[in-house]
């Protein structure tokens, strides 16, 4: 009868997750981990065979807890704004965790990263404020607001915001505001989405005047 291994595979990837949500993918070694279970390495390698294979286990945690994060409802009607807002609550609250999973873009993660993208693209295109679009010009919105909101995201991430000047609060304001010019833009006027294009270097925000759903944020907070 084989004997019973002390630590079960779940509990070592839940640990190699703290150790990322806490040191970043850095962090991440056999010696660490088996700091934290107060065990030798013998367990990591046993049920993993090998170190890639946990930092996949922890890209697949982090990723679960960033869908709590984006398909949590927001309150709003418009379903790619509240995949942004989603997105940035899940940078600010977990700096660390959103750069082990994009800051490097590691190969390692890219089928992982992949999975979520098309759930994430299949949820977005089937807003109803969106059906007249094509699906090019979806696709061509997609990733124009993915690459503005992974910049946005990344600057959350590397402190480039001083929190008293420029905090949760604000950064929200500037995403919803962001949602809306593009609502006006592709849903109120039609402008075709392949003719499209942010103008990111005139983007201004006037933070005072965009309302935030506070209550629904503050919900999400409470429930990750």
């Amino acid at each position: 009868m084989p004997a019973i291994l002390r630590f079960p595979k779940e509990e070592i990837s839940a640990v190699a997750f703290d150790l990322v949500a806490e040191g970043g993918l850095e962090s991440l070694s056999a010696n660490n981990v088996a700091r934290k279970l107060h065990s030798s390495v013998k367990p990591i390698y046993t049920h993993f065979q090998s170190m890639d294979n946990l930092k996949r286990s922890v890209a697949v945690r982090i990723v679960s807890r960033m869908k709590t994060y984006i398909f949590f409802d927001y309150g709003e009607e418009f379903k790619l704004l509240n995949v942004a807002i989603g997105q940035t609550l899940f940078a600010y609250d977990n700096k660390k965790l959103y750069l082990a999973l994009f800051g490097e873009q590691n190969p390692l993660f890219s089928d992982i990263l992949g999975d979520v993208v098309i759930e994430t693209f299949n949820y977005f295109k089937d807003d109803q404020l969106l059906d007249e679009m094509s699906y090019e010009g979806l696709l061509n919105l997609y990733q124009q607001i993915s690459n503005f909101m992974y910049g946005l995201n990344m600057a959350i991430c590397n402190g480039w915001f001083e929190p008293e000047k420029f905090g949760l609060k604000e950064i929200l304001s500037f995403v919803k505001q962001m949602g809306e010019v593009i609502y006006k833009g592709i849903v109120v006027e039609k402008i075709p989405c392949t003719n499209y294009h942010m103008d990111t270097d005139n983007f201004s925000f006037d933070s005072k005047s965009v309302q935030v759903n506070e209550n629904a944020v503050l919900v999400q907070n409470e429930a990750v």
